[in-house]
């Protein structure tokens, strides 16, 4: 991938698939998770090229575009920018907002320090139950339950989903929903458009941000793409940390702009680079594709390493 390889990659070969996860040209899932969370004990690919130092800085980063506002969007659109080894100065501005990851390395975990709807504060639980996973395949941001309800009761007319809506919100569509979260250093806010899952009738439209019912393993929030598309998110090996920067206004054109489609990587990379050996120049990166927005909420976790529906 981009010009790296690993010897001996362990890999999971599926034998069904969630209708409408995978459709083509995409292939498969790459966890972006830590090898303790790995179901094969298997370390995964991008460890392996870290730890072994091919990269020339040890962290990856992301920058996603927004077509959730695009009213008529094409199957496929450039995505965003995945840099492996690197950082994109291009993609941001000031500096980078690194947080210490919390406990163990497993998920990308940063505890959720503070959240603001419409102005007011949301108590928030501490401990354990704050514990977020930063995770670019996960689609929206989903929390405990009793959360969930105080943010919507914050938002006028909103109302709980029912049947294939449930755990999930509504709310008046004539409504600019100003949210901002904060992980222990700055705060970040979510462009109300992210906030605007679909609209589901001529006045009613979903919220992003649903009730997460989760096992005694699991991280109480999960903070995906919703989030993400509002940021340059960098993800450290080496001392383990997440950051957050402002888009460059570079990064902020891409929203919603249709463009040519990326060449396909598969099979394009030269096989030269091994993680036990030293590379030359580890400055590559690979580009995204976004698919049409749907209302399916598809969590692929590629942080995570796990499915979730």
């Amino acid at each position: 991938m981009a010009g790296f390889s690993v010897d001996n990659q362990v890999f999971a070969v599926c034998d069904r698939v969630t209708p409408g996860l995978l459709s083509d040209p995409v292939s498969g899932l790459l966890g972006l998770g830590w090898v303790n969370i790995a179901s094969s004990r298997a370390m995964p690919f991008w460890q392996t090229l870290v730890s072994s130092g091919v990269w020339d800085e040890p962290l990856m980063s992301f920058q996603l575009t927004r077509f959730v506002d695009v009213p008529s969007p094409a199957s496929l659109n450039p995505g965003g920018t995945f840099t492996m080894g690197f950082l994109n100065p291009s993609l941001y501005t000031g500096d980078i907002d690194y947080q210490p990851l919390s406990g163990r390395q497993s998920y990308w975990l940063l505890p959720l320090t503070s959240m603001t709807v419409q102005g007011v504060s949301i108590p928030l639980p501490s401990g354990s139950a704050s514990l977020a996973a930063i995770d670019t395949g996960t689609t929206l941001v989903g929390g405990p339950p009793s959360t969930i309800s105080q943010l919507f009761s914050q938002i006028p007319g909103a109302q709980p989903g029912a049947g294939d809506l449930d755990g999930y919100y509504t709310y008046p569509c004539s409504t600019t929903v100003n949210l901002s979260m904060s992980f222990g250093g700055r705060t970040w806010a979510i462009n109300p458009a992210d906030f605007r899952l679909a609209q589901i009738s001529n006045s009613q439209c979903l919220g992003a941000f649903f009730q997460l019912t989760t096992g005694s393993s699991a991280p109480a929030w999960i903070v995906g793409d919703t989030f993400l598309k509002n940021v340059y998110s960098v993800y450290r090996y080496d001392p383990p940390a997440v950051g957050f920067a402002e888009l460059s206004p570079v990064a902020i054109a891409m929203n919603g702009r249709e463009g040519p489609i990326p060449t396909p990587t598969i099979g394009s990379a030269a096989p030269g680079v091994k993680a036990t050996e030293r590379s030359g120049s580890a400055a590559e990166r690979l580009v995204l594709s976004a698919g049409r927005s749907r209302l399916l909420l598809v969590v692929a976790i590629a942080m995570l390493g796990v499915s979730l529906v």
